[in-house]
Parts: C-alpha cells; structure tokens; sequence
C-alpha cells in the first residue's frame, strides 16, 4: 500500500476506531472527552511501517493491537513534548491539551495525568496480545522516547565533548528514531530474525527516523517560523557547531541563546533568517548525514517495494534540492 492509499485506508479508519474504544472501555465518563479530542485523525506513520512489513505476517488482530499501542502511546508523547515546548497550537489549527486545561502549572500537571493514562492503555493494549519480546522490546522504546524529550530540555548543556549535532542525531532525535525502530523489530521477530538480523533492522528503523526528522526540521525553518522555540533544531545545532563562520553579531546572538538557554518568538525568527541566509552551506554540508543514512536504507535486507515506500515517506519532507532520494 503506496503512502497516498494509506491516508483514507481502512485499516489507519479501524486503527483510530480502536484507540477511542480503548477510551471509551477503560477510563470514567468524565475525562473520555477530553482524550478523545487527542484521537484526531493523523498521518499514523509508525502504523503505516508495521503495515508495510507486516501486513502479510501479523494477524489482523495482532496489528491492530500493536498499531492501536503505538499510536496511543504517540499521542502520550505529543502532549508532552507540547507542555515542555509551552506549545499553544498543534498541528497548525487543534489548540495544545494543556492550554485547553487552563495553560497554568495546573493545567500542565493534568494535561501530564491524561498523557499518562494513554501511555497505561497502550501498553494494556500491547500485553494482551503480544509475545513478551514485543512488549519487552516496547518498554525499552518507551525509555529511549522519554529520555529523549528529556534531552531536547537539557540541548544546551550537552556534554563538553561531543558536538552539538551528534547530541542531537543521537539523544534529541531518538524521539522519532526509537520509535521507528520499534515496527522493525516486530518484523524482526515476526520472520524469526537472527539477532544480528534483528539489529540490522533496527539501524534501518533508526536511520529512516533520523532521515524523516531532519528533514522536517529543515522543512519547517523553510516555511518559516510564527511562533514557539527553534532551540533544538538542526539548523541550530549546526550553528552551534560551526560559530566562526558566523559574522560577530550573528555569533554574538547564537552565544546569547546558550547561555540564556531559550528562544523566545523574536530569537526564533532570527534563527529563521539565519537559516535562509545560510542555507546553501547548510544543506551542502547536511548531504553527508542524507548518504550516510540514505546508505543503511539501500544496503538493508527489507524487499523493494518496501524500500520503494520508505523513500516516497521519506520524499514527503526531505526536498530533493537537499538530497536525490528518488535514485535510492
């Protein structure tokens, strides 16, 4: 199922049908409604991976129950991440659960709650019908997310040694990453993978989440900034990285957010200007991470078509000016 199928597809229908059943059987009246509004209708991209290779070996309750867990534990994620980021709007137009609360350390602390019951139902929803390995294997996932919103908080304060960037592929970023090695290792497990096998397939999930969120860094720089904080982008990490190219005022500024440890709208706008301003060396530079990962999808064992609807996903957010990922 090609990318564009997949948005109207039955299975992603059944899949949000699942998640408000998931509501609706196991927490009070009361707040139902309030989570439901987080079941809004979206991409369901890690549900779409394990669709792609596993849609022909999982049974169709075992793929529902894993899809209906990851997504339910994604949007657990997203409340988070919208709290910590002291976001008003998601997704463009569907106002933050913790703004809607009140947009006050109350608020915050009960939109954390909610969130937690979502990450309780998505593992309820994996044990029941999963091998322990999954479930295992979706802990150690759940971890690696966690610390990594943790590590978008602390970005600044990065060890002395290692370079912005790496900090950020390697720590910040295992918030996409992890997740996406998780579908798979379900594939993995699913075909009896050796386990050199199974951490061959999790380097390509790994690499597949790197790819997708750089790009969707860059992407939204692009388009431009309104609002909210660009502290822990790749664009900035780069900056960070590469000061003496920097004018002084322009390394002046970016010196400033380190020790002020927050960008607020008009640091963020700067950010933006400097980014188009600097684009080119940016992306030229970039191009080495883009064939180092781009590398992994090529050389891994998953069949064609497969690798044919990784790269259109991944072709939804990298422009090609930065990378010709159709020749992959």
């Amino acid at each position: 199922m090609e990318l564009k199928e997949w948005y109207s597809s039955q299975k992603k229908i059944e899949i949000e049908k699942k998640m408000l059943s998931s509501l609706s059987s196991n927490i009070p009246e009361e707040i139902k409604h309030v989570l439901e509004a987080q079941i809004f209708p979206s991409k369901r991209i890690r549900s779409y991976m394990l669709s792609l290779l596993c849609g022909d070996i999982l049974t169709q309750d075992e793929f529902y129950k894993i899809s209906t867990a990851i997504e339910l534990f994604h949007q657990a994620t997203l409340i988070f991440d919208d709290i910590l980021d002291d976001t008003d709007i998601r997704d463009g137009n569907r106002i933050a659960l913790h703004n809607k609360l009140g947009n006050n350390n109350s608020a915050a602390g009960k939109a954390n709650y909610l969130a937690g019951i979502l990450m309780i139902l998505a593992e309820k929803e994996l044990i029941e019908n999963s091998n322990i390995d999954i479930v295992s294997e979706f802990n150690i996932m759940r971890i690696e997310m966690l610390k990594a919103q943790l590590a978008d908080v602390f970005f600044v304060e990065k060890p002395q040694k290692t370079s912005y960037l790496n900090w950020l592929l390697n720590e910040s970023y295992k918030k996409t990453s992890s997740f996406m090695e998780f579908p798979f290792f379900v594939y993995a497990k699913s075909i009896n993978s050796s386990t050199e096998e199974i951490n061959k397939l999790k380097e390509l999930g790994k690499s597949i989440g790197i790819l997708y969120q750089i790009g969707d860094d860059l992407f939204d720089i692009d388009e431009g900034v309104k609002k909210g904080t660009l502290a822990l982008t790749y664009p900035l990490a780069y900056f960070l990285d590469n000061l003496t190219f920097l004018e002084k005022n322009e390394r002046s500024f970016i010196e400033k957010i380190l020790e002020e440890k927050y960008l607020n709208e008009n640091d963020s706008l700067k950010i933006t200007s400097l980014y188009r301003k600097y684009k080119e060396i940016i992306v030229k530079s970039s191009k080495a991470y883009f064939e180092k990962y781009f590398k992994i999808i090529e050389n891994s064992n998953v069949p064609k078509d497969i690798k044919k609807e990784i790269v259109n996903l991944l072709g939804k957010v990298i422009n090609p000016s930065y990378w010709r990922y159709e020749e992959v």
